[in-house]
């Protein structure tokens, strides 16, 4: 569970909608990082590659944190919203 003293934006534009839908049946990828500003940020991002390869950003997450009380509430927003689309999640 999300604390209230959490902090959490997560960002996906409908372009990025539309790469997951057709990019992400195949691969899913996330990274994050730490350290990229003076608030103290965590920044995750997810992805998909194309049919070359090239990583594609599709969503992401600003948090003061990265856990898995963090990343699930996150990660099944996306799932929730593409379940009709047929997205394999593991």
């Amino acid at each position: 569970m999300v604390g209230t003293e959490e902090f959490m934006l997560a960002i996906m534009n409908d372009t990025q909608e539309k790469l997951l839908e057709l990019y992400g049946k195949q691969c899913v990828m996330t990274d994050s990082s730490h350290g990229t500003n003076q608030y103290g940020f965590q920044m995750t991002t997810l992805m998909v590659h194309d049919e070359n390869h090239q990583g594609m950003l599709v969503a992401i997450l600003l948090s003061l944190r990265v856990a898995t009380e963090i990343l699930v509430p996150f990660l099944s927003a996306i799932k929730k919203k593409w379940l009709a689309s047929k997205l394999i999640f593991y």
